[in-house]
């Protein structure tokens, strides 16, 4: 019974040591200081951020979604050590060069800004493992030198890219890739490179064609084309051992199923005007 009592006490001890490196206010996170672990502050509409996260270098999160801010601070990139960034409906416009400062950083969302332009230099940071996108205005993504070792989540769904990246064809990683409602005209052969990809959203784009490449991503279970300016898919994709669901709409021809595959290939038709259709959405 002591023991258990011990044992409850760490417990106790451990929440409240976690909340007091957790700041929800500017004051409680200047009483923190150098020991404050995460800022939490949303829903505050907070249109800038004070220029004094230099008072912070041991700061690992940060949570100021549902704000109104345009500009990150000078300062805000002298926090080398973060490694959660979401900036979640805010009037973000522009990812900088000084992204690069955060070479600890393993997720970041910028879902529903005003994203108009992202540095290369996001896509260099080895430890990223998250990245989202979605709901902006960004029309071009650029090729980048260094692959994101890490990264196996990307979600630019909602924007106007026109084309991706060859680099991210690299990203030997990458297993969940969501480009639902863009541009696209053009997905290269060079997909096939990428063998841990398990969900691929294409559906809302203005592709010509889907490469028969894509048939070598042998861990394929999901993937939406529906209005993807696609009208005959591939039949090497009926060979997918792991594929179980496929979104089209009511104008592509599906490929023929593979008779050892049926019962596990699922091919859904969905409706112009049906949204959402996948778990995802």
């Amino acid at each position: 019974m002591r023991q258990l009592f011990i044992l409850i006490g760490i417990f106790i001890s451990l929440v409240f040591a976690s909340k007091a490196q957790t700041a929800t206010s500017w004051e409680s996170a200047k009483e923190q200081g150098s020991s404050l672990k995460k800022i939490k502050i949303t829903h505050e509409h907070l249109h800038e951020l004070p220029d004094i996260f230099y008072q912070f270098p041991n700061l690992e999160e940060v949570d100021f979604s549902n704000n109104r801010i345009q500009h990150l601070p000078p300062s805000f990139y002298t926090c080398k050590k973060l490694k959660v960034i979401n900036l979640f409906n805010n009037l973000v416009q522009v990812i900088s060069d000084s992204i690069a400062a955060f070479q600890a950083l393993e997720f970041i969302s910028l879902n529903a800004n005003e994203l108009v332009q992202v540095s290369p230099q996001l896509f260099s940071l080895p430890n990223l493992v998250q990245i989202h996108l979605r709901h902006n205005q960004i029309r071009h993504l650029s090729n980048y030198e260094k692959t994101i070792t890490a990264l196996k989540k990307l979600d630019i769904s909602f924007n106007k890219i026109d084309t991706l990246p060859a680099s991210i064809y690299n990203e030997n990683k990458l297993n969940y890739l969501d480009a639902y409602n863009n541009e696209l005209e053009f997905i290269s052969s060079d997909i096939k490179k990428l063998s841990a990809l398990r969900f691929l959203f294409l559906g809302r784009n203005h592709l010509k064609y889907i490469p028969e490449e894509l048939a070598y991503c042998s861990l394929l279970q999901e993937l939406d084309v529906v209005y993807c300016g696609v009208i005959n898919l591939p039949s090497s994709l009926s060979n997918l051992r792991k594929l179980e669901l496929v979104y089209i709409d009511n104008r592509t021809i599906p490929f023929y199923s593979n008779l050892r595959m049926r019962y596990r290939q699922t091919i859904q038709v969905i409706p112009n005007g049906k949204y959402p259709y996948r778990f995802s959405q």
